[in-house]
């Protein structure tokens, strides 16, 4: 027993210093943090607000791929496409104009990284905790670009750069 706690004893103090690296390498919350394209790690493509409807769609720069951070309120986010449209998880094709409700309010819960040099985030809804941000179109959820929440759900872990 007494080998047992001293192998206890060394592995943790061996991990710890790495566990707290980990930890730091987590990305901030900062605004300038929060400006940019949302990248998809399985489809490798980012999220787009093009052609009136939420979508995953090959990262091309455009104003309808480039996501703001207009929300007031700590700890949710308001997703915003420079074409001035923002993600709506009621809305059947996952857009609407921008209006401050619920269902346009977003928490982030950090998944991974650095995974190619990104870190990733998985977006849920405010109103709906059970939709969130999702780059399979037509998966179930309420709306287009908004699935079912799953736990390990790689098309719903998001780089926001």
């Amino acid at each position: 027993m007494q080998m047992l706690k001293r192998k206890i004893i060394t592995l943790t103090a061996l991990t710890a210093p790495l566990i707290a690296t980990l930890v730091g390498l987590a990305p901030s919350a900062s605004a300038s943090y929060q400006n940019g394209e949302m990248f998809n790690i399985t489809k490798s493509q980012c999220l787009d607000a093009g052609g009136g409807w939420l979508s995953a769609w090959n990262c091309n720069g455009s104003p309808v791929q480039i996501w703001t951070n207009i929300s007031n309120v700590s700890g949710q986010i308001q997703f915003r496409a420079n074409s001035g449209q923002c993600i709506d998880a009621g809305q059947p094709n996952g857009l609407f104009s921008c209006n401050g409700g619920n269902w346009q309010k977003f928490t982030a819960t950090w998944v991974g990284g650095p995974i190619d040099g990104r870190y990733y985030q998985v977006f849920r809804n405010v109103q709906d905790p059970y939709a969130c941000i999702d780059a399979i179109t037509g998966d179930g959820g309420p709306s287009t670009g908004i699935g079912n929440c799953r736990d390990n759900y790689t098309y719903q872990w998001w780089s926001w750069q």
